[in-house]
């Protein structure tokens, strides 16, 4: 099976649907320990695979970085949830530099909203003392999963202008 085969590309285009419709229906809590297991998984998947699901991300001087606000991340998250933004799961953790000690750290959540011209807008978030790091970044989206894979068209920060006024 390859996904160049029609039929391949209609099943995982189905599953994928699916999957983005239950993400849909969690919550922070539930959302968390979902994530909390790929955060534990995928970078162990990553060193002995080189599948790309850790993604390597700049610090506070990326393109993709928006800003920093002053509330936890399950605050932030619940916000953007409660809003025009959908839980995400269908994606690679992010791992980035600690913008204040030593070390690294990766993404503890993930939000993204759909374009009708096909695209989605992704927004990432990391944990900073309480404080939430916001990054955002439009591409294909997961529902035409051969594309989102090979022919992304990444395109850094809020291209579309989605994010709520309280971020910017």
């Amino acid at each position: 099976m390859e996904l160049t085969d029609p039929w391949v590309l209609a099943l995982l285009g189905l599953i994928l649907f699916a999957f983005v419709q239950y993400q849909r229906t969690l919550t922070w809590t539930e959302y968390r320990t979902l994530h909390a297991l790929k955060r534990g998984l995928f970078p162990l998947i990553d060193k002995r695979t080189g599948l790309f699901v850790v993604s390597r991300k700049g610090g506070r001087d990326d393109p993709e970085f928006i800003t920093t606000v002053d509330m936890p991340v399950g605050e932030v998250f619940s916000k953007l949830n409660a809003g025009e933004f959908d839980a995400h799961l269908l994606n690679s953790v992010k791992k980035r530099q600690h913008p204040t000690r030593a070390g690294f750290q990766y993404s503890k959540a993930h939000l993204f909203k759909f374009h009708a011209d096909e695209t989605q807008t992704e927004i990432y978030l990391f944990d900073v003392d309480g404080k939430t790091d916001i990054y955002a970044h439009v591409e294909t989206w997961v529902l035409s999963p051969k594309d989102h894979l090979v022919n992304t068209n990444q395109q850094d920060g809020d291209t579309k202008n989605v994010l709520p006024e309280w971020i910017n």
